[in-house]
């Protein structure tokens, strides 16, 4: 321990007392203030404030237990470390010098040695909790930068939903209108001109509308509106959603579900199953299949999220397009994330469906994953454990949750 730049403060009625104890200490590399009575100790740890006080009890006027209990009662001395020194050596005197704060007591007469080893022990202790307070103090200010950042992003998100999404669904209307012809006939380069600005106003509410998604789901919105669902109804709706979809890419959906119930938000799963099912579908080449598949795996084949004694439900979406490549297979959960960088605009995703799959089955205590090769096609795999209704992760919305929701 460095020494040198660490004072303490010597209190005792004692001149000798003082003199032996300022030696032992400044040889030790120590600085020392010396306070022959209660009143210049007071005043010596306002004026300038000692790392360490060294105090005795028995003094004129004022005590050491005195001094202690003020010291204590002053924030700019409250933190400093007391060890008392006092030729009282019964156990209701410790006692009470332990409850006024002192850190530690040793007898007179003492041994060199071990005021030495206890004022090191305490100056250690203490420099442990300097740290911790700075670190704490430090998370405390990243806490709240934190927090400030998401009520920017809050804000932001407010924005999005109410100063973007209606302009945009105006001008998408506008649009709609100029192509009827209604308002004068237009050549065939107009009409090129407003089919792009159409493909592109959907494309940007796509992704405004993921992203509303995204931050409701993840703000744990919704949750609380959960039913006792049938697994296979969902899977039959998002399957019959999207037919119109694999028809017109020529692609067969093969559907295969269980009657397993979940207590779930229906609207949750059936926007994992289409995010999943629509983006096996705009992979596949025409005259394949897709499958979506439901089973209850033997306990311990699959990983239980959260909670490995809850059984999975095992789903899975299945093709045969293109596949992924192994470098991929962890970074697609992620938002704005793209296999390819032209899939945004060729496929018309907005690179935030996978995130908001991740986001919804983890929300459920699930997991999910892909397997895939290139050439070889893709299987998406989710899990949705068997929660009991009141499964605590599902407590009342937090109140940024509550927040946003009421935005």
């Amino acid at each position: 321990m460095d020494t040198r730049n660490t004072t303490i403060l010597v209190v005792d009625d004692e001149p000798n007392n003082l003199r032996v104890l300022s030696t032992i200490l400044n040889k030790r590399g120590y600085k020392v203030q010396k306070a022959i009575c209660g009143n210049l100790a007071l005043k010596a740890a306002l004026a300038s404030p000692p790392d360490l006080i060294l105090l005795d009890i028995i003094m004129p006027k004022i005590n050491g237990y005195e001094v202690c209990k003020q010291l204590k009662s002053i924030d700019n001395t409250r933190e400093i470390p007391v060890i008392f020194l006092s030729a009282l050596d019964q156990t209701t005197d410790k006692v009470k010098a332990f409850e006024l704060g002192g850190v530690d007591y040793i007898t007179k007469p003492f041994q060199v040695e071990e005021v030495l080893a206890r004022i090191e022990n305490q100056l250690t202790i203490k420099n442990l909790q300097n740290k911790l307070q700075k670190q704490n103090d430090r998370l405390q200010r990243e806490i709240e930068a934190r927090k400030q950042a998401e009520e920017k992003k809050d804000e932001l998100i407010s924005i999005v939903s109410h100063e973007l999404r209606t302009p945009l669904a105006c001008i998408r209307t506008a649009l709609e209108l100029l192509s009827t012809g209604h308002y004068g006939v237009l050549e065939a380069k107009g009409h090129q001109f407003i089919d792009i600005a159409l493909t592109n106003s959907d494309r940007l509410l796509r992704l405004l509308n993921d992203l509303l998604d995204l931050e409701r789901i993840e703000a744990g919105i919704d949750l609380t509106c959960r039913e006792n669902c049938n697994i296979a109804d969902l899977m039959e709706q998002a399957a019959d959603s999207l037919q119109a979809m694999a028809e017109q890419s020529e692609v067969t959906l093969s559907v295969s579900t269980m009657p397993v119930k979940r207590y779930v938000n229906p609207d949750h799963i059936i926007q994992v199953l289409t995010n999943l099912l629509s983006n096996a579908i705009k992979f596949s080449n025409p005259g394949s299949t897709v499958w979506l598949t439901a089973e209850l795996p033997e306990t311990g084949d699959v990983e239980a999220g959260s909670n490995p004694q809850l059984q999975n439900l095992l789903i899975k979406v299945k093709d045969r397009g293109r596949g992924i490549p192994s470098d991929k297979l962890e970074s697609i959960f992620g938002r704005f994330e793209q296999v390819y960088p032209s899939d945004s605009h060729q496929k018309g995703g907005s690179g935030l469906g996978l995130a908001i799959c991740r986001s919804i089955i983890e929300q459920y205590g699930g997991r999910i994953w892909v397997e895939s090769s290139l050439g070889g096609g893709s299987t998406f795999y989710f899990t949705l454990p068997d929660l009991p209704a009141n499964y605590p992760e599902f407590s009342p919305a937090s109140e940024r949750a509550i927040d946003l929701a009421a935005r």
